[in-house]
């Protein structure tokens, strides 16, 4: 059976869990996976130039192609076959097994030794395989044995993801055969949308035709076997992502997994969606009237997601608003930003469903049984897929509301509170327990002492980014607990807060002396101290704590990094320079590319907003290129200057992914009197 993308999800998941007790570097992935020691010789377009039309070619030059792979056959649309892409072209690779997307899926690097296979295609798509075999009377091209795979096929790393080239349907070219491609502003045919993408009780391949709106058109392909061949193709327009093929002049394309399709726009004639409102989110809330209603009549809403559950802080639930309010939706699926992400427009076919309490009215699938007490239970995917249906995208404002404001009415709406910051005691905390995955509460105040309780799961992506210490707005989803009123954030950017505080400071008092050793911080995981301000200035990583030899340091890499470069300042507390003081700190560095470590003092840095601050930079000694790797280097005491604005120690570490990759630490960084 083929499993779905989900199931390996959750897979990867739980194998993350595991692996999170074990120690891995910073620079290195939680899989040991690096690229095999062997250099390309050829390109996949120079390879694919040896073949003729019709022919099979054996190839006896010691060749070797590297490519990324863009489809593989997790899915079930691509069968024994997976297809990978370098800068040159793309180039089918045929395997004779399947549920090879295990070890090669989508995003992984493969390097090819291409002696010994055969050259082949199929009605104009030139394929690699083991050799020939007899079909029917004619030769056939076949798969590279399982048992050889590893002598041919040497894999590299992951995450190596190809950006789709953007092109209309008219451009389409047979130099773009076997490459992932953009299609934007395409819609299904008015005959097949809303059809199933192929015939999953038959199992046979479908063909459907999508077309733009100068009705260009081309096929798409799907197998019966595919895991989402019985799933409904969407009616409206939007972007298709997908590998482009042929057969023969006819142009195809075949999509790896229902999320290459997203239709959400209006079509070129002007439709959208297949449900029509017939009351309104504020009407539909008004039916809830005990613990559980069932609905009985056949009432359709519509609301634009607001929230969903990308980030982890919403767990299998979405928000949607309209005009009147919010509502919130309790979904049984994982990742459902995949099918109705931020900014979607869905109508929802409620009969059937069930509107119950958690903390406000929301719409979920019935009820269940949690330790004696009934409680309202997500749709499922069946339920999903029947009752939700995409009718375009938008996204409203939120509604400009002061804490002192916030009732009833405001419940499961998306709101924005303006000249609000967090309580000095939470300046510079996470936001919730990340590392132990626990919920936590951080109190934002308004000017008038008036507050409410931001609410953060220990799952949610930003759980460890630290509360900013200025003044400003933060946006969420409002709900109450009992008389409490909660905020939900969905990212760490909702809290926008970079303005001098209603006291006129950034938070906590400055401090008189400093000496942190970084003792208490937990190896590979984002540096998170009271008081201290770990930040990415572009990127996204952060200081991270590193043990070695009984030793816990900071420690700061674009090594492997996935973004094009890496700024991260790791900044003390404001300290208090009314008097001489002096600072040391040690650094060391590994695998030395750049020097990517500097310090830096600001006596403007409002506790978030690094670029508006003020940084002068600190002459010391750093650990160099002549040190030895995993050598402190002391910095020496540095004299700091006598002020009475508080002041902030950054420790800026500057990198990118190709060549400036060098590792650094600090450790042991001391503020003294003299």
């Amino acid at each position: 059976m083929i499993k779905s993308f989900y199931q390996i999800f959750l897979g990867l998941i739980f194998i993350g869990f595991i692996s999170a007790c074990v120690k891995h570097e910073f620079d290195q992935p939680p899989v040991t996976v690096d690229d095999p020691a062997i250099t390309a010789n050829a390109t996949i377009a120079q390879l694919k130039a040896m073949h003729t039309s019709g022919n099979f070619e054996k190839i006896t030059d010691d060749m070797i192609i590297v490519g990324v792979v863009i489809a593989d056959d997790e899915s079930g649309n691509f069968y024994k076959t997976i297809v990978i892409q370098d800068n040159s072209g793309g180039m089918e690779v045929k395997i004779n097994a399947t549920d090879q997307y295990v070890k090669y899926p989508v995003g992984r690097r493969l390097f090819i030794k291409c002696k010994g296979l055969t050259l082949g295609d199929y009605n104009g798509v030139v394929q690699i395989g083991g050799g020939t075999y007899d079909n029917n009377g004619s030769p056939a091209l076949g798969g590279i044995e399982q048992a050889l795979l590893d002598t041919y096929i040497l894999p590299g790393k992951y995450n190596q993801f190809v950006t789709p080239k953007k092109l209309n349907i008219s451009e389409l070219t047979n130099a773009d055969v076997s490459t992932l491609v953009e299609l934007s502003d395409v819609e299904f045919i008015n005959a097949d949308a809303g059809k199933t993408y192929s015939d999953a009780v038959g199992k046979t391949t479908q063909n459907r035709t999508i077309e733009d709106c100068n009705k260009n058109l081309v096929v798409l392909r799907t197998s019966g076997y595919a895991s989402f061949a019985g799933d409904v193709t969407p009616t409206g327009k939007g972007k298709l992502t997908a590998v482009y093929s042929i057969f023969g002049t006819t142009k195809q394309v075949y999509i790896r997994d229902p999320r290459d399709v997203v239709f959400n726009d209006t079509r070129c004639g002007g439709s959208t969606g297949n449900l029509t409102p017939n009351t309104t989110i504020a009407a539909l809330k008004a039916l809830h009237t005990s613990a559980f209603n069932v609905i009985n009549t056949d009432v359709i809403i519509e609301g634009v997601v607001t929230a969903d559950d990308q980030s982890g802080n919403f767990y299998k639930e979405i928000n949607i608003q309209d005009a009147t309010g919010g509502l919130g939706i309790k979904i049984n699926v994982l990742d459902i930003y995949q099918s109705f992400p931020v900014g979607t427009k869905i109508a929802i076919r409620c009969k059937d469903l069930t509107l119950g309490d958690d903390g406000d009215t929301k719409l979920g699938g019935g009820t269940y049984q949690s330790g004696g007490k009934d409680l309202l239970g997500g749709l499922d995917a069946t339920q999903m897929a029947a009752n939700i249906v995409v009718n375009g995208s938008g996204m409203p404002s939120p509604k400009n509301v002061t804490i002192g404001s916030l009732g009833q009415a405001d419940f499961s709406n998306l709101v924005v509170l303006n000249d609000v910051q967090f309580v000095t005691g939470d300046v510079g905390q996470p936001f919730a327990d990340g590392p132990n995955k626990v919920t936590l509460n951080r109190i934002v105040e308004d000017c008038d002492g008036n507050t409410i309780t931001i609410r953060t799961s220990g799952y949610a992506d930003f759980a460890s980014s630290l509360a900013p210490g200025g003044k400003g707005s933060i946006v969420g989803i409002y709900e109450n607990f009992g008389t409490t009123k909660q905020l939900f954030i969905r990212t760490a950017a909702d809290a926008n807060m970079t303005g001098q505080r209603c006291s006129g400071g950034t938070g906590n008092p400055p401090l008189d002396e400093l000496d942190e050793a970084f003792d208490g911080q937990t190896s590979d995981v984002d540096i998170s101290i009271a008081g201290w301000y770990n930040l990415a200035a572009s990127g996204t990583r952060l200081w991270r704590g590193k043990l070695f030899s009984g030793n816990t340091y900071a420690q700061a890499t674009a090594f492997n990094s996935t973004d094009p470069s890496n700024t991260t300042w790791l900044i003390t507390p404001g300290m208090d320079l009314s008097t001489p003081k002096t600072l040391s700190f040690e650094s060391a560095k590994s695998f030395w590319k750049h020097d990517g470590l500097s310090v830096w003092i600001s006596y403007d840095f409002n506790g978030s907003n690094i670029a508006s601050a003020t940084w002068t930079q600190i002459n010391c000694t750093l650990a160099k290129e002549a040190d030895a790797d995993n050598t402190f280097i002391p910095s020496g005491l540095i004299d700091l200057p006598v002020t009475s604005s508080k002041a902030y120690i950054g420790f800026k570490y500057e990198g990118e992914k190709t060549v400036n990759t060098s590792t650094y630490r600090i450790d042991n960084v001391k503020i003294k009197k003299k």
